[in-house]
């Protein structure tokens, strides 16, 4: 059962309103206007003796169980003051201190507060786009800087490459995953020794999705990485593009498969036995399709659980880079009709 109803929503109507709910958090709202924040809470619209009122916090707004009102932060206080919905939406934005009169408004409108321009992708998508924009809003100069020296990567890189921000709720650094030009995503990263190191937008990471690819160069060797920091760290050390899967190194979707049909695929797993066993699965996945495939070989020497970035920062690009030039040849390269046809033939076959 969906944990908000959205009969009474005037989404479709005023999409001030959609958009002031994926922004203004509902507890936030109510725990200013009511007193309450997230959780089950006496109806203030009616007699409740039973509490039936449900804040569910975030962009998830509330319900209640009884009356069978629900929304989000524009209703709330629409139905509390006894005013219209487009009055509601007036006072927040000017409370909360958000302009929403367009995507583009709005996007603009948050990245005005940082001092640089133009850092945060413009998209439709009306969650995770403007996710991203505020998120870059709110990374200083301090912690990108610090980011830029853990990762050996200049802060101006982590901000204008791959939109680098800071989710200052949760005290992560952010990265959208943007796949044909809208963001799908947005990896929150900490850098506090947390268990969950990494973690997805609440939404974005079903089903999963290739990082990496709005910076993918048109040739040369695609580098099938483990986690978002690799991918990082070296598209800018070394010559080639880099991805990596937001499930882990364990799973690999076939549907990404298509982005990188007809061409040439390093693979380069972290060095441990899931790493392994990853890149068996990636290299199983992408034989059908891919111009060629390589895979790199750990030296003996080097330390288990080691990954690309910890080989350009302990070793050096010149060793990461003879590393990656002298991968193992697993697929040689194929014209792209040549595989075509043994791909029929197979298919013919089966």
């Amino acid at each position: 059962m969906p944990r908000v109803a959205r009969s009474i929503s005037t989404d479709e109507g005023n999409p001030r309103v959609g958009r002031l709910r994926s922004l203004v958090p509902i507890e936030r709202v109510t725990q200013d206007y009511a007193g309450f924040g997230v959780g089950k809470h006496a109806c203030p619209f009616h007699e409740d003796r039973t509490p039936s009122f449900h804040v569910y916090g975030g962009a998830d707004g509330f319900h209640c169980f009884s009356c069978k009102f629900n929304g989000g932060p524009a209703e709330f206080v629409a139905r509390l003051k006894g005013i219209t919905v487009e009055q509601a939406v007036a006072e927040l934005e000017k409370r909360y201190d958000v302009e929403i009169k367009g995507d583009g408004d709005m996007i603009r409108h948050l990245v005005n507060k940082s001092r640089e321009e133009g850092m945060a992708t413009v998209v439709e998508d009306p969650t995770f786009g403007m996710a991203t924009a505020l998120y870059v809003g709110q990374l200083t100069d301090e912690l990108a800087e610090q980011q830029a020296r853990r990762w050996i990567v200049p802060a101006n890189v982590l901000r204008y490459d791959w939109r680098m921000g800071w989710d200052a709720e949760t005290r992560r650094y952010t990265f959208p995953v943007i796949v044909d030009g809208r963001v799908v995503d947005v990896r929150r990263r900490a850098e506090d020794g947390r268990a969950d190191k990494v973690i997805s937008m609440k939404g974005g990471g079903r089903g999963g999705h290739l990082f990496g690819l709005h910076c993918l160069k048109e040739d040369g060797p695609v580098v099938v990485v483990g986690g978002e920091k690799d991918v990082i760290v070296g598209a800018h050390h070394l010559d080639a593009s880099f991805v990596s899967g937001t499930l882990g190194e364990s799973t690999w979707r076939r549907r990404w498969n298509a982005h990188l049909r007809d061409r040439d695929i390093v693979v380069w797993y972290d060095h441990d036995e899931a790493g392994a066993a990853g890149a068996r699965e990636v290299l199983r996945s992408l034989s059908s399709c891919a111009a060629s495939l390589h895979v790199v070989r750990w030296r003996e020497d080097d330390p288990v659980h080691w990954d690309v970035s910890d080989v350009v920062r302990n070793c050096g690009r010149e060793v990461a880079a003879t590393m990656l030039a002298s991968a193992w040849c697993v697929k040689p390269r194929v014209d792209s009709r040549i595989m075509q046809g043994i791909e029929r033939s197979r298919r013919c076959r089966s």
